[in-house]
């Protein structure tokens, strides 16, 4: 497949280093302090680690950062220094499957600083010892310089010129003795920058669903699971997560508090189920779960620390299991006599930069894709069933109309646009491609799968949809296109919702292209049982369906059921038990067969055999 030629931004400096083939432009806003959080979608091309990550400015030097969440495939969140008060453009380089780290998160702060004081330490002691052996050289020179020209004088005589010419000698050898340390190289890694600024919440997804009930336990947790996602947060306030699903999760915020006055602080904590509290490193309160938020809602779950003027670092640690979710922290200052909300102006926070275009070292330049779930609906109310709406963006198409770009939703369904909209009638993580193609033709694609997670909350941050939006989304889907997990959701949505004709397409549409499938007969059953209702009575077609799954079942259990359920309709409402006694005739006589029988003997007046049948 050809590559697309993707136009690249005149005036872009030059490449960093060629082992790092992928870079993006972000670009950081004026505003306070001297921290900026980013993120930035890796989509796949970097490094499981991160190891491969590198911040540089305009002028091709590294900057400090750090990763507060990695997803090599979407969506990480890092860290960048900046100058206070002042916009900055930076680069972020990462692709190089070799490289080393920059911070090495196997090495602790001290044991960094012990390899950059052995290497300072010899880079000393090597400058001495040139110093000392380039003097004692000048000096050499000095001393042949006159002895050559008391020799071209005749001023010395054959002994004075011996003489001379051995403590000439021997001072060479005592130069050549002087020990010059090698020149070490530079350690790699460097102690890890940490950003004193910002407020911000990681999500983790627990390895283990169980309840920790100590801090060390909690964090032991923590390292086996996965992290979930991450964002700046103006306040350690939130009842549902974000990231995922809002039941068994781990959330840890960090941040730095403005403390105005020396005095006793009492630090409280709300929170269902476990939470914990960390001031300057102190444990402050431990509040280990499972519990609910009850008896803690005017600050009786608390703990005390004496701190003076200046920035406190702050740990919040929350541990969910399922049910209800909060995680809340509130304090009361010195002075005061009630627990409050820790006020916003009272966080030390960071600045928010964006990633403005991705680019490649070689065309084509990648192709990355953003996810936004737009709001989500519980079929009749009840979260046995949750229809999501999707939003995917081409980042850096809009407005380019040189490029078009063509969506594979991974539930068999496609559409073309820079930005769309997407419906999924099950929750799954589907395999989404992206595929660009410019002027001539020419294309080149990404894969993303992104988490149609359960939402079990109704936040601003998930809002609750329509059934309107979702059927008029749903009328345009193709049921032949569909797959099959995703056409039994389709159907599951229609017949939730006592919409017969759209299911009874989707139910004959599974029939026909899943014929031996363990569902077939499901499916089928279901469609007679909506065939038969009142308001859409058609026996007909339910007949139709029924003998159309009968044949095309593959496993005879599934066939047997379908055939029951066939002749129980053509006894009933089909007006026909010959045909029904002739099929029931065939299967095996257990209790609901001989029933059946037994109404088919009845409907023909022979009451002899419905009375031995029943």
């Amino acid at each position: 497949m050809a590559p697309c030629v993707f136009a690249t931004d005149e005036g872009e400096p030059p490449w960093w280093k060629a082992d790092w083939p992928f870079r993006a432009r972000i670009e950081i806003p004026k505003g306070e302090g001297d921290v900026a959080f980013v993120p930035i979608n890796m989509a796949g091309r970097t490094t499981d680690d991160g190891r491969d990550f590198r911040v540089v400015s305009l002028t091709g030097v590294t900057q400090p950062f750090r990763i507060i969440h990695l997803d090599p495939r979407g969506v990480s969140l890092v860290a960048i220094r900046v100058p206070d008060d002042l916009d900055a453009t930076y680069w972020a380089y990462y692709g190089n499957r070799d490289a080393k780290p920059m911070y090495d998160p196997n090495l602790d702060a001290a044991a960094i600083r012990a390899a950059m004081t052995t290497w300072q330490s010899a880079k000393r002691a090597r400058a001495s010892a040139l110093r000392q052996r380039n003097d004692a050289l000048r000096r050499l020179g000095a001393m042949v310089g006159r002895h050559n020209a008391a020799k071209l004088a005749g001023n010395l005589t054959d002994e004075q010129i011996v003489e001379a010419e051995t403590r000439i000698e021997a001072y060479r050898k005592e130069i050549n003795q002087i020990y010059v340390p090698p020149n070490l190289p530079q350690p790699t890694v460097s102690e890890p920058w940490i950003p004193k600024r910002g407020l911000s919440l990681t999500v983790y997804r627990k390895a283990r669903r169980e309840h920790p009930k100590t801090l060390a336990a909690l964090k032991k947790l923590i390292t086996a699971s996965r992290s979930e996602g991450a964002a700046p947060r103006a306040a350690v306030s939130d009842g549902f997560n974000t990231f995922g699903e809002s039941d068994h999760y781990i959330s840890v915020y960090e941040g730095y508090l403005k403390i105005d006055a020396e005095g006793e602080y009492a630090f409280c904590s709300s929170s269902d189920d476990g939470s914990w509290i960390v001031i300057d490193g102190k444990t402050v309160l431990s509040w280990p779960g499972p519990h609910g938020w009850g008896g803690s809602q005017r600050g009786q779950k608390h703990g005390r620390v004496k701190l003076k003027p200046g920035i406190a670092h702050v740990r919040y640690y929350h541990e969910e299991g399922d049910n209800r979710q909060l995680a809340f922290m509130g304090w009361r200052p010195p002075g005061t006599k009630h627990f409050i909300a820790i006020p916003a102006e009272q966080w030390i926070h960071g600045r928010e930069g964006k990633v403005v275009n991705y680019r490649s070292l070689t065309p084509p330049d990648p192709v990355v894709a953003d996810v936004r779930i737009v709001h989500s609906w519980w079929v009749r109310d009840s979260d046995d069933q949750q229809v999501t709406l999707v939003e995917y963006a081409a980042v850096g198409l809009e407005g380019n109309d040189k490029l078009s770009a063509h969506w594979s939703f991974g539930d068999g369904l496609e559409a073309d646009g820079a930005k769309v909209e997407h419906a999924y009638f099950r929750t799954c993580q589907p395999k989404v491609t992206l595929t660009i193609t410019d002027e001539l033709k020419r294309q080149v694609s990404t894969t993303l799968s992104p988490r149609i997670f359960h939402i079990n909350v109704r936040v601003g941050a998930f809002p609750r949809g329509k059934a309107e939006q979702y059927m008029q989304q749903a009328a345009e889907y193709d049921v032949n296109k569909l797959s099959r997990d995703d056409l039994v959701a389709y159907a599951d949505f229609w017949r939730h919702l006592e919409k017969w004709p759209p299911y009874l397409k989707a139910a004959k549409a599974f029939i026909d292209r899943f014929p031996g499938d363990p569902s077939c007969a499901q499916q089928a059953l279901q469609a007679v049982d909506a065939m038969l209702q009142p308001l859409q009575y058609d026996p007909a077609s339910a007949l139709q369906l029924l003998e159309l799954a009968a044949k095309r079942a593959a496993d005879a259990a599934v066939r047997r059921r379908v055939q029951l359920r066939l002749a129980q309709v053509l006894i009933w409402h089909g007006d026909d038990a010959v045909r029904a006694r002739a099929i029931l005739d065939q299967l095996k006589k257990d209790h609901e067969c001989l029933i059946a029988l037994g109404d088919a003997a009845l409907m023909l007046n022979d009451h002899g055999q419905a009375h031995e049948r029943y």
